[in-house]
């Protein structure tokens, strides 16, 4: 019987310098060809982004990626991205709720993406507040880490229609019917037509390697399959000062103050 090994690379999007479980260095190109001697193909078009976004990843990114190929998916609508401002971090929160339930009632998906699970933590926490409701008392796992399936049930009782959602927590059922919260990390393979990036100021913490760092957001970032948002307060991120110039910027404040019954501009 013939066995087939297919292993497929994205140069652009190195997430990990080490295996997450074991800590051991990832192997190198150069040592799966040795290992493997195998047949190489190049795939050369991309089909899940438009120009538009693969434009914004090369500013980030300072490299050129593959070609999008004009098929039935990129024939849509262009992805929108937008710049928020808000005034506070309160602000950036109430915004994302705001326009994320906005898009759920108009029967659309949408994931909060963070860079770490403590920023995770620090949104669902801000979200229950503005929800008014007593804050999570934090529970630990057995593996003395966040208890998100505890979190995710303390939002259930409280009737917030969000979901923390990962590898062993949250339900993949739920994914249309609520919206989800995400570390950019946990957000590799899955898509949403609305995606939400806040805390993006100049102090966020991503990863210790720069460019796994920029790897990772331009992750997140293309997570998107319609509207895209990176929401900061503050002094902006780095990536966003790369990107700014090619993007719509607006204010947070305009949108919260804006009539919830007025159907979304945007034709999500």
């Amino acid at each position: 019987m013939t066995t087939h090994i297919i292993v497929t690379i994205n140069p652009y999007l190195k997430l990990f310098e080490y295996a997450p479980q074991t800590k051991e260095p990832l192997l190198t190109i150069e040592q799966i060809r040795e290992t493997l001697h195998p047949k190489e193909f190049d795939l050369i078009y991309n089909h899940n982004y438009d120009g538009y976004i693969i434009g914004l990843s090369e500013l980030i990114l300072n490299k050129k990626m593959t070609k999008p190929i004009m098929n039935s998916m990129n024939s849509r609508q262009r992805q929108q991205v937008r710049i928020y401002e808000g005034s506070c971090v309160d602000e950036e929160v109430q915004f994302i709720i705001k326009e994320s339930e906005k898009c759920l009632r108009c029967g659309s998906t949408s994931a909060i993406l963070l860079a770490t699970n403590r920023d995770m933590l620090n949104f669902a926490q801000a979200l229950i507040k503005q929800e008014g409701k007593d804050p999570w008392n934090e529970v630990l796992n057995k593996w003395g880490r966040i208890d998100y399936n505890n979190l995710n049930q303390y939002l259930i009782s409280n009737d917030i229609n969000y979901q923390c959602l990962g590898s062993s927590y949250g339900r993949l059922s739920d994914l249309e019917n609520k919206i989800n919260i995400m570390t950019y990390h946990g957000s590799m393979g899955f898509k949403y037509d609305n995606v939400f990036l806040p805390y993006l100021n100049s102090s966020l913490y991503i990863s210790p390697s720069d460019e796994a760092s920029k790897n990772v957001f331009v992750l997140a970032m293309t997570r998107a399959l319609r509207n895209l948002y990176l929401v900061f307060s503050g002094s902006m991120h780095p990536y966003l000062l790369l990107i700014k110039d090619k993007c719509v910027r607006l204010h947070c404040i305009d949108s919260i103050n804006s009539n919830m019954n007025n159907d979304n501009i945007f034709a999500i």
